[in-house]
């Protein structure tokens, strides 16, 4: 039996690719699946509008149903952390696997070998630098493994941490 989304659930949101490794963050449902049509229903797959980041509404995007998973009511998160990365070479993905993040203002694109290692700003955020952010259940339960970004040549700053509203967590 499929798992049945409605608005302002959780999810978890498995990305994988051959390009991108696979990384694993908890998105935020903001509508009802929406039909595949334009194609033979037999291949068709549905998709559903998740924002990467629960309660910033700047991180919308369509993605297909089949790469989702309930939430537990256990891993339910009340809180979302921030924080600005910065470093030379190639975006590390694995980071965003490890510290089970995602980007707030940024989209990782093929770099010229196809690796999907190159981070682009998207300006209508307004804000300096690259963000990540991940959601946790309570405010003293999520942390950042600085000393792995370090590893990688990239290094990570705290920001804020920021409260859902009660009704969306």
């Amino acid at each position: 039996m499929k798992p049945i989304y409605k608005p302002y659930q959780q999810a978890w949101v498995k990305k994988e690719g051959p390009h991108i490794g696979r990384y694993t963050y908890i998105g935020e449902v903001i509508s009802y699946p929406i039909p595949d049509t334009s194609r033979d229903p037999r291949f068709a797959e549905d998709t559903i509008m998740v924002r990467r980041v629960p309660g910033h509404p700047g991180t919308l995007e369509e993605l297909p149903i089949g790469i989702l998973e309930p939430v537990s009511k256990r891993d339910v998160c009340k809180w979302v952390m921030y924080a600005t990365v910065a470093g030379r070479g190639q975006f590390p993905v694995d980071m965003l696997r490890y510290d089970n993040c995602a980007p707030v203002n940024f989209k990782l694109v093929a770099d010229r070998w196809g690796d999907f290692t190159k981070p682009e700003i998207d300006p209508k955020f307004g804000l300096e630098g690259l963000w990540v952010a991940k959601a946790c259940r309570s405010q003293h339960s999520g942390t950042w493994t600085g000393e792995r970004w370090h590893s990688f040549l990239w290094g990570l700053k705290h920001e804020k941490i920021i409260q859902l509203h009660e009704e969306l967590a």
